[in-house]
């Protein structure tokens, strides 16, 4: 209300309406939440289902942390070519993709491969998350744009946490767990990012990013 009734306010609210910076925040959101999700779910998993200590998870998880670094890489090269709504719907496909393959088989090895997969989808989720939500971007109103977009970033962390541990329910709290307490949240994480795909197939513009330079 404050900065609504502001001469010259720090943050101009109506750009929250706006498609590009709304497409992009809900990027953030979609894939902040199932990466952090993603690490939530399976640390338990591995700990409390399969016995493994604090470094080994941390070292299982690797492979989840690559696959995030490549998929933003790729995704960053990609969306000179491709449009930013495209690469959004490829990386949340891998995203669903991967949740559903640890739902399916979450046996640790498995398990870990699935969430691999969706990194790799989620990393080039967030690279497009940035590029959607600059496309009419006028210069003044860039660093304001990216900082909104970054806002979601920490909101989507701590909704796929509520939203999967909800889902996984008591079986993060049980003495002694068998592996399958855990696939009907990752098969939440599955139907949350398709039914994030048809979002985005709608909400994310059809924009290329600029090159650099």
């Amino acid at each position: 209300m404050i900065e609504r009734r502001t001469r010259r306010p720090l943050l101009a609210v109506g750009l929250l309406g706006r498609r590009a910076v709304l497409a992009g925040s809900f990027l953030m959101l979609a894939a902040t939440g199932l990466l952090v999700g993603g690490f939530f779910l399976g640390s338990f998993a591995l700990q409390h289902a399969h016995g493994y200590s604090a470094l080994h998870v941390g070292l299982a998880f690797l492979p989840v942390a690559v696959a995030t670094i490549a998929g933003a890489q790729a995704g960053s090269q990609v969306l000179t070519r491709i449009s930013a709504r495209t690469v959004a719907t490829a990386g949340l496909a891998l995203a669903a993709a991967g949740y559903a393959l640890a739902a399916r088989w979450p046996q640790p090895a498995v398990m870990v491969t699935g969430l691999s997969i969706a990194a790799l989808g989620i990393g080039a989720t967030f690279v497009t998350a940035f590029t959607a939500s600059l496309t009419d971007a006028a210069a003044a109103e860039g660093g304001l744009r990216s900082a909104l977009v970054n806002t979601f970033h920490e909101l989507g962390g701590a909704v796929g946490v509520a939203v999967l541990s909800s889902a996984a329910g008591a079986g993060l709290v049980m003495a002694h767990l068998s592996s399958h307490d855990f696939a009907r949240a990752f098969a939440v994480g599955a139907v949350g990012a398709a039914a994030c795909l048809a979002i985005a197939a709608v909400l994310v513009p059809a924009a290329l990013r600029k090159p650099a330079g």
